[in-house]
């Protein structure tokens, strides 16, 4: 018993003289745990007076000093915030070099509950960026890992910037991944290219958060369609989206991809897919295996396989490419595999009905790839001779009215323009390839991006080859066809790309001022806020509208001036409210 007892004595007197050591640190009075520390050591029988000592001994008053250096400066002149911007870099300077992530895990360990400290330090966006800073650095401390989680719950997350900083914990990714998602769903037109870039950024950032997010996107397909609603499409695209900006940057997470489409029930069918979208290129083997088993009649795969944007692209690619040839034996099986992407559908989709067998609708299937057939073999013939082209002009512009013909035409009519001979050779027959533009613009709104992108490229082109009179006329053919992709709804974007050429220094003002005058010879009110915005610019240039007006009868006077009052009145009533 004597022993236990002296073993206990000198137990205590341990932890008393660790508490002495505590007491004797520089402003040991300021720390939080101090206050614990005295009352335990007091129930040790530890000595009051003896600890009063080693408290005032060791007080410092170092933040009363800075208080005062600070009070001191301002009173020299110094701004508040140009002082309080010295101190607080100074002390992130001072935690960043001298972090000790051991220690703050063992504050949140033996204090068993928020420290009052930290709550209040994430309400300050200069001491949050300070924690992100250290997270990056120390991806394991628990500190850190629960000031992320405060900062969460406090509704900060858009500030996780960097990727390591949300991955840093599941349930913050995955807050990331709603609200990127939410963003990309509720986005207008002229941003969601950004926030799907930024939706991409998020889930690219390891294989494990490229997995993650693509199984969300499969799961809330499969939700979204259960219930009725258009959001399979989106999470769909929005999974493509995935796939073609990580394999545009030389990823590999084909096999990743195709096994969360459920992809690897049928094996030779993946093993084709893989190898052609990783390879980013076809070939006859592999296409042979998707035929086969796209031909059968008792459980063909679901066509959704068919569906990933890369192998439709080098599916028209390979059929409307001049110069590209495939062995006549298997040209059928690309026609087939292509026709039956874009015109058969299942009855369901879901990738939990998988591998059961799915009812397929294959109605429109042999007009499809006739129309294919057709428009390949024209295609192939007049990129050798016009002449061909306009003999058969009217069959291709029957054959426009499949989307998958018009998007395989479009292509084929950019490899021609992007051939330094085509001008040279087809400046005569111009206006007939336009023509197909035309019909495509008329028939297919999906298609207006890249058909105003192949204009662009028509019209910035430079045309050595030709006289000035030769490429002035190319030129306002091209603003003809504009002013027709502008008359079947993309008015904004037509209107916006006209007023940035405007603005150019090498631009001929005559172009601008034939587009001006043909639009206006079509337009009626009422007009659109935004096409009014973009529309006006161009009216008010007088280096374009002097000689137009000056030369223009009285319709196009009474529609300009008709254009301008209609602008100012609706300008007018939007500062009255």
């Amino acid at each position: 018993m004597d022993d236990d007892q002296d073993d206990a004595e000198m137990d205590d007197c341990e932890v008393g003289g660790s508490h002495l050591t505590d007491f004797a640190c520089r402003d040991a009075i300021l720390q939080s745990k101090t206050l614990k520390l005295f009352e335990n050591f007091l129930e040790l029988g530890g000595d009051r007076d003896v600890a009063v000592e080693y408290l005032s001994s060791s007080y410092a008053g170092v933040p009363k000093m800075i208080n005062l250096l600070i009070q001191w400066l301002q009173i020299a002149g110094c701004k508040q915030k140009e002082v309080q911007g010295m101190v607080e870099e100074h002390f992130t300077s001072v935690i960043l070099k001298h972090f000790d992530p051991k220690k703050a895990d063992r504050v949140l360990v033996e204090g068993g509950e928020t420290p009052t400290w930290l709550e209040e330090m994430i309400q300050f966006p200069k001491w949050r960026q300070l924690l992100y800073q250290l997270s990056e650095q120390h991806t394991e401390c628990i500190l850190l890992k629960f000031a992320l989680k405060l900062i969460r719950d406090a509704g900060y997350q858009d500030e996780f910037v960097t990727a390591s900083t949300r991955d840093s914990q599941f349930d913050v990714y995955a807050a990331s991944v709603v609200k990127s998602l939410t963003h990309v769903v509720k986005a207008k037109p002229d941003t969601c290219d950004s926030h799907v870039k930024d939706f991409a950024e998020l889930a690219s950032h390891s294989q494990h958060t490229y997995l993650y997010t693509q199984v969300v996107l499969q799961a809330l397909g499969t939700a979204s369609e259960d219930h009725g609603s258009d959001n399979p499409h989106i999470a769909q695209w929005l999974s493509h989206q995935l796939l073609r900006h990580n394999l545009a940057r030389s990823r590999d997470v084909v096999k990743t991809f195709l096994h969360t489409m459920a992809v690897g029930t049928y094996s030779r069918l993946f093993e084709a897919l893989s190898s052609m979208l990783s390879r980013n290129t076809l070939n006859p083997a592999d296409i042979s295996i998707l035929y086969e088993h796209y031909t059968t009649e008792d459980d063909p795969p679901p066509v959704e396989y068919l569906h990933i944007p890369q192998l439709l692209e080098l599916l028209v690619q390979s059929l409307f490419k001049p110069g590209l040839s495939i062995n006549p034996e298997h040209k059928h099986k690309y026609l087939y595999t292509l026709a039956y992407a874009v015109s058969v559908y299942d009855s369901s989709s879901s990738p939990q009905d998988y591998p059961q067998a799915t009812a397929t609708n294959k109605t429109d299937l042999e007009a499809t790839r006739e129309a294919l057939e057709t428009a390949h073999a024209l295609c192939i013939k007049a990129s050798t001779s016009h002449a061909e082209l306009q003999a058969e002009i009217v069959t291709l512009c029957q054959a426009i009215q499949y989307p998958v013909v018009a998007m395989g035409i479009l292509r084929w009519l950019e490899y021609l323009a992007l051939e330094p001979s085509f001008f040279k050779v087809a400046s005569d027959s111009y206006i007939i390839y336009l023509i197909l533009l035309d019909e495509i613009a008329s028939h297919h709104k999906l298609q207006h991006p890249a058909i105003l992108n192949l204009l662009t490229l028509l019209f910035e082109a430079s045309y050595p080859e030709l006289g000035a009179e030769e490429q002035l006329e190319l030129r306002r053919i091209t603003v003809d066809r504009m002013v027709h992709l502008l008359s079947c709804g993309y008015a904004i974007q037509v209107t916006n790309y006209m007023c940035q050429c405007s603005e150019r220094d090498n631009m001929d003002t005559s172009v601008i001022r034939h587009f001006v005058q043909q639009v206006l010879g079509i337009i009626t009110p009422p007009f659109s806020h935004e096409f009014a915005n973009a529309f006006l610019p161009l009216l008010r240039n007088e280096e374009i509208m002097q000689p137009l007006r000056s030369t223009s009868g009285n319709d196009d006077d009474e529609t300009i001036e008709m254009f301008i009052a209609e602008c100012t009145k609706r300008s007018a009533k939007k500062k009255k409210k």
